[in-house]
């Protein structure tokens, strides 16, 4: 009981720091005037940072076809290369839905860019940190990380 009341306290503070840097990049974004991104309410700011991580739900069932064995290189590379392509193209449809949802909000077209590029680059290295961990706990070196 008292492990698995642990391990909630750990998710939800997990799901609190995502929240809070992802606010916290919008925030540095709205600073730039180029941008021209407005924040009139910030508990809605911390609700579209949540619905950014509940982006994770489709993103890893997306990312399970690049775990598919497949024994062609190329194959392969095509799969990875599709799977990434769709998921960024959803992922800014979804951001243009939230986009139009949120009212206290407002993106221009930069803003609505910058922030998916912005997200997309923070999930990149999230996602080599992770591989990176995981192949340092196997002790597998690869060359190319």
């Amino acid at each position: 009981m008292a492990f698995s009341l642990g391990i909630l306290v750990v998710v939800l503070l997990i799901i609190i720091l995502y929240i809070g840097f992802i606010s916290f990049l919008i925030f540095l974004l709205s600073l730039i005037p180029v941008l021209n991104i407005t924040i009139d309410n910030w508990l809605s700011l911390f609700a579209f940072s949540l619905c950014i991580i509940v982006w994770l739900i489709p993103y890893v069932l997306i990312s399970i076809f690049q775990s598919i064995p497949i024994k062609n290189k190329l194959l392969k590379r095509l799969t990875k290369i599709i799977s990434e392509l769709l998921s960024t193209f959803l992922f800014t449809l979804y951001v243009l839905f939230l986009d139009k949802h949120f009212i206290n909000l407002s993106f221009s077209t930069f803003g609505i860019i910058s922030i998916v590029i912005s997200i997309i680059f923070l999930t990149v290295i999230i996602n080599e940190a992770g591989e990176r961990l995981k192949n340092k706990k196997r002790n597998i070196v690869n060359p190319f990380l």
